[in-house]
């Protein structure tokens, strides 16, 4: 009964799964770009023609990201097609994991498959808008599996195309480096070795610009979901003591201190080695 139930269950979850693929490919193909895939569109198309990768002052994205224009140059949804492709590669990778955990319940895992193929972030983000934060998103993915795996050279390389897709992942770069048991240097060399190669030939492409995403990441203000967006809007609570509160200028340095505290207590509790070199 109990077999019969499951099996029931799979065949569900493997019609679904193929229906999520075939819809999500084909509507990523033949729909119409919106939202910041338009934007990418614009400089894609600068760079075919030629033009400064940066001159389009939106693009506050690394050199990986402007390669992107030798797809767009076949079709311009390719590049779609791509981010949904690396997600659904990405659902099958944890899918997998999830299936050889012995100590979850096959009900749960099943729920847990259905949690990734309905992930509404999936089907708005990157199916509708076409964003690129699978791309970076991925390769992350793809690093931290071979770090765990002990291949810190192939990590550290597979890391170094993530930032030089989106630099959001410089953040995690100290407390890999630094593991719980030693140095990883095989790690930290790969990565600057990689990033140095990429950033090199951009730079013969593109010449000093390519530090203009810094630059902008710094420069622009806060919106959505950001708390420093909250805290100049209309209802900010700070609106009882200024009358326009802004306090975007804080957030650098704050992600900046916040990053050292938890370094700090990374070093702390993890190296019986460093621990000397900290005050105590």
């Amino acid at each position: 009964m109990i077999g019969n139930k499951i099996e029931n269950i799979e065949i569900v979850t493997f019609f679904m799964a193929a229906c999520a693929i075939f819809f999500a490919l084909s509507f990523s193909y033949y729909s119409q770009p919106t939202h910041d895939y338009i934007f990418y569109m614009q400089q894609w198309d600068a760079i075919i023609h030629g033009k400064n990768a940066w001159a389009d002052k939106t693009n506050a994205y690394g050199p990986i990201h402007n390669v992107l224009a030798l797809l767009y140059s076949i079709n311009i949804n390719i590049p779609r097609l791509l981010f949904v492709s690396l997600w659904l590669i990405s659902c099958i990778g944890i899918m997998a994991i999830i299936k050889q955990n012995k100590y979850l319940p096959e009900e749960y895992k099943y729920a847990l498959y259905f949690t990734l193929l309905l992930n509404p972030l999936f089907w708005i983000f990157i199916v509708k808008f076409g964003t690129n934060d699978i791309l970076m998103a991925f390769f992350v993915l793809v690093s931290i599996f071979f770090y765990k795996k002990q291949k810190d050279v192939v990590s550290g390389s597979l890391m170094a195309v993530a930032i030089a897709v989106k630099f959001i992942p410089l953040v995690m770069i100290p407390f890999l480096v630094f593991s719980k048991v030693r140095v990883r240097w095989n790690f930290a060399i790969s990565l600057l070795l990689v990033l140095a190669a990429i950033f090199s030939i951009s730079y013969m492409l593109w010449g000093g610009d390519l530090l203009h995403p810094f630059h902008m990441a710094g420069e622009r203000s806060s919106k959505m979901l950001s708390i420093f967006r909250f805290l100049r809007g209309s209802v900010s609570p700070l609106r009882l003591f200024v009358a326009q509160p802004n306090l975007d200028w804080m957030s650098i340095y704050l992600c900046i201190g916040i990053i050292l505290s938890f370094l700090y207590i990374h070093i702390k509790y993890n190296f019986k080695t460093y621990y000397l070199l900290l005050p105590h």
